[in-house]
């Protein structure tokens, strides 16, 4: 496995895959997030904690989130949220949904409860 020393280094090392990390790239950036590349990959953090993490791999691009980042239940909420998809389009159309509500803290159908 190739290590990158930035996230420029990492996305250009995926050029199949980087169109969507440039997107993801661009939706963790517009946070307060800080951007550093750990164990060779997109690593996102605050107050010198892990919160994010982006990864290419042969079949799919992965975002994950560090333990602590989002509750057990809001991450299985997320998880199902993206697998039921059935098209490439709808994931990536869920994901980008989803990522600013998932960086703000909320659980998918928090709006629902009370």
């Amino acid at each position: 496995m190739q290590r990158f020393e930035t996230v420029q280094e990492y996305l250009a090392g995926h050029d199949e895959w980087r169109p969507l990390l440039e997107r993801l790239r661009a939706v963790l950036n517009e946070t307060e997030l800080g951007e550093t590349v750990k164990w060779g990959q997109p690593c996102y953090t605050t107050g010198g904690k892990n919160v994010a993490g982006l990864g290419a791999f042969k079949e799919f691009v992965s975002v994950w989130f560090f333990q602590g980042a989002l509750s057990p239940g809001k991450r299985r909420e997320y998880a199902e949220y993206i697998a039921e998809a059935r098209r490439e389009d709808t994931r990536n159309k869920r994901l980008e949904k989803i990522m600013p509500m998932i960086l703000a803290g909320q659980g998918l159908n928090d709006r629902y409860r009370k």
